[in-house]
């Protein structure tokens, strides 16, 4: 293949990374804190916007499929 994609979801405040710090980083493209969802340090309480919300601006319809309780 001729292209490849790297990815750091690692949280920014903590040796181990749970669920919500690794899936903001997968979703947003920025490290937050673990415990913290969709906030990057510094952003002054406003949420980034993930993957989902940049593809629905542009037509498509989205959605997020899990077997956890959310």
């Amino acid at each position: 293949m001729p292209h490849i994609g790297l990815s750091d979801t690692s949280s920014t405040d903590r040796w181990v990374t749970d669920t919500t710090a690794g899936m903001t980083a997968t979703m947003t493209g920025l490290k937050t804190g673990n415990g913290v969802i969709l906030m990057a340090p510094g952003a002054g309480g406003t949420p980034n916007k993930t993957l989902l919300e940049h593809a629905e601006e542009r037509g498509p319809t989205t959605c997020v499929v899990t077997k956890m309780k959310i």
